[in-house]
């Protein structure tokens, strides 16, 4: 089951979700996907603290399990994370933020600093400093208040801090400053840099300090007056992470993972291939074992470096973009840790590794085929139900793609840098959609009716094509110009535009009207329908319902994460009698559907376990055996067969079919020996089965 995009809105529902919702309804965070982006690393005692895109986790069990400690902090991403002997300091897009208790609890400590964006926080003697987008900051009253002290920069973003001793050093858009008398002045320390933007500093010993830049890593030993490059063997030399221990330097190198270094940076070397894909944004030394921070979680090294194994059990940090229902499969594509799984609508998560991923999946789709828009692997198809992906369009060298989207053979896909394609043959041969589709960043497109709409987020136009995405036209009347449209669908009579700027609504697809009444938050990333209630969820963590088409919308936000700038809800699906929710980057959570939607038509109420797809008997068998399926509904039925390789083989049935008991004889007498899989479609279900041919 899953959330419809066509002109009509029907899907399996069961008859238990007629009942009154409870008098308390709220969202559930799922056990997994364990995964996610994590930022910073930093250690007090035996007790690991991970800043990800949204929170704080902390580990007591050398990284094996992970436990959000968040309590007072909202929704932010997490810049940076120093320990003192007990306090622990964050540096947020949303400020600086204190715990004494371990994490437990966070107090906000922003008084006098002119921005929410804080990269860092440092200590010398009394003194606290943070590196702000706004200059450097000092407080001598632990926190409690701050003042700038950053006169005489040539530019107010600082990105990084180290101190040598009483030397404080800040790492700018503009190269090294540093000052020798806790930030009363400062002098330009950047003589033998390459790179104006400085990525990270760190320090050994009473007299080494090191900076990396997009061009290499430099060591200074005369407190910054000269430096040299350290940079021979890194691949690449573009380094936003460094971090120097007593015997071996680490480097991470941007989608190359991680360089180490044994002799101080004379001669850099790639780290093992588990560390080869993830980006790395920190390292952290303790008790005898190394970690590794990276946009697929946190790795964990026992040999100094030699050998990495991934450690996520309780991070539930992944940028949740797109949702694939195979049921009773549902499917969740990541921007950075691949997809993941759930046998049981939501509640729990797998790695989901048939697409051997590099990154992530920004979209799924599903029309004769499956389909998968990543950010490294280019545009995958699937045609045995998700069983095997291959690669097509491969004659574009762009791997990274926004969207794609499918109905029955036609299929149409964006990328990065080379712009829209369309497919007539379920994804074998390809097309360039012309000019008259002028928006670089094309967020989603959708089949309705005989139209395809494509919504953009760079002009913020909604593009409309009645050829079959051969052409398009701008059907933007009423948008506020850039807006920003993320996505469009029909529900009822009723078109819907999710905008930056709220929720759009037309009677025609051509113009358009704002219905926010009764949000308090408008910027929506996406919009999605389950019979007559429309969805809708912000970047700012908020999911509205409408049950009268848009006239009004109400928040079922809760337990959802605290408003920040991370919890945006970017999409929705229906698994089992559940509503999911993905999030920017606080994983996916879920609901009961029985909450938040209460009636159906009487001629749509049915049970879903009477869609069914019999195991084949005999099995194995030579040359004929027996499929059995029911479906419950008259509808378009398509009974397929394919190789191990995805391709369709035989079709067994493909016509419109009554509700009820069927079955149809497969005679495999032309097909060689081997595993087939059988996939059977009906509206938006799909059940696949494999059988083995014996001869």
């Amino acid at each position: 089951m899953r959330m419809m995009i066509v002109n009509f809105f029907y899907v399996p529902f069961f008859l238990s979700l007629l009942l009154l919702s409870p008098a308390y309804a709220q969202w559930n965070q799922p056990d997994g996907p364990d995964a996610g982006g994590i930022n910073r690393l930093a250690s007090k005692g035996s007790i690991i603290f991970a800043g990800t895109n949204s929170a704080i986790y902390s580990s007591a069990d050398s990284g094996s399990t992970w436990i959000n400690t968040s309590n007072g902090l909202p929704t932010t991403y997490i810049q940076d994370i120093f320990a003192l002997s007990d306090t622990i300091f964050v540096s947020a897009y949303e400020g600086i933020f204190l715990s004494t208790d371990g994490g437990t609890t966070w107090e906000e400590k922003n008084n006098g600093i002119n921005t929410s964006n804080v990269n860092a926080v440092r200590q010398i003697d009394t003194c606290l400093f943070a590196a702000t987008i706004n200059g450097v900051y000092r407080s001598n009253d632990f926190g409690n208040s701050w003042t700038r002290i950053d006169s005489g920069f040539s530019t107010p973003y600082v990105d990084c801090m180290t101190t040598l001793g009483a030397y404080l050093f800040a790492g700018t858009d503009a190269g090294v400053y540093m000052s020798p008398n806790l930030g009363n002045t400062w002098q330009f320390a950047n003589s033998g840099i390459s790179g104006d933007i400085i990525t990270s500093m760190t320090t050994l010993g009473r007299s080494q300090v090191f900076a990396s830049t997009y061009e290499g890593v430099f060591v200074s030993t005369d407190q910054g007056s000269n430096w040299t490059s350290i940079s021979n063997g890194l691949n690449p030399p573009s380094v936003h992470a460094l971090k120097v221990f007593s015997d071996k330097m680490f480097a991470g190198v941007g989608k190359n993972g991680a360089d180490f270094s044994t002799d101080q940076g004379a001669n850099w070397y790639p780290c093992d291939t588990s560390l080869a894909n993830p980006y790395i944004f920190d390292f952290l030394e303790l008790d005898g074992n190394v970690f590794a921070a990276s946009g697929n979680g946190i790795y964990k090294s026992t040999d100094n470096g030699d050998t990495w194994v991934r450690e996520a059990k309780g991070i539930h940090s992944t940028d949740a973009k797109s949702f694939l229902n195979l049921d009773p499969l549902i499917i969740v594509g990541t921007y950075e840790c691949g997809a993941f799984s759930s046998p049981d609508s939501g509640k729990t998560w797998h790695p989901y590794t048939n697409m051997n991923l590099a990154r992530g999946v920004i979209r799924f789709a599903e029309g004769s085929a499956l389909f998968a828009a990543t950010n490294a692997n280019g545009l995958l198809r699937s045609r045995d139900g998700g069983v095997t992906w291959q690669q097509v369009l491969t004659s574009v060298s762009d791997l990274y793609y926004f969207t794609v989207a499918a109905h029955g053979n036609t299929v149409l896909a964006a990328s990065y840098s080379s712009g829209a394609f369309r497919s007539t043959d379920d994804g074998t041969t390809w097309t360039s959609i012309g000019s008259s589709l002028i928006d670089p960043d094309i967020d989603n497109f959708t089949f309705i009716d005989s139209t395809i709409y494509a919504a953009t987020t760079y002009t913020g136009f909604i593009f409309r094509s009645t050829d079959d995405g051969i052409t398009w036209v701008q059907s933007s009347n009423g948008l506020t110009n850039h807006s920003s449209v993320h996505r469009v669908i029909k529900a009822g009579n009723y078109f819907f535009a999710s905008a930056n700027d709220g929720i759009y609504r037309s009677t025609d697809g051509l113009n358009w009207n704002l219905v926010n009444n009764g949000m308090t938050t408008t910027t929506t990333l996406t919009v999605d329908s389950y019979d007559t209630t429309i969805f809708t969820g912000t970047n700012e963590g908020f999911v509205y319902k409408s049950t009268d088409y848009g006239e009004n919308w109400t928040s079922i936000s809760d337990d959802l994460p605290p408003e920040g700038y991370t919890s945006g809800v970017q999409t929705f699906d229906v698994s089992g009698n559940n509503l999911l929710a993905g999030t920017f980057s606080t994983g996916v959570f879920w609901r009961p559907l029985g909450e938040v939607v209460t009636s159906l038509k009487d001629n749509e109420q049915y049970s879903p376990e009477s869609f069914s797809l019999a195991q084949n008997y005999p099995n194995p068998f030579n040359p004929t055996t027996s499929i059995e399926y029911s479906i419950p509904r008259e509808g378009f039925v398509s009974l397929t067969v394919y190789n191990v390789l995805g391709q369709k083989v035989a079709t067994l049935v493909d016509k419109e079919m009554k509700p009820g008991n069927h079955h149809v004889t497969f005679d495999a007498s032309g097909f060689a020996s081997g595993i087939y899989f059988y996939r059977l479609k009906s509206s938006n279900n799909i059940l696949v089965k494999k059988m083995v041919i014996l001869k």
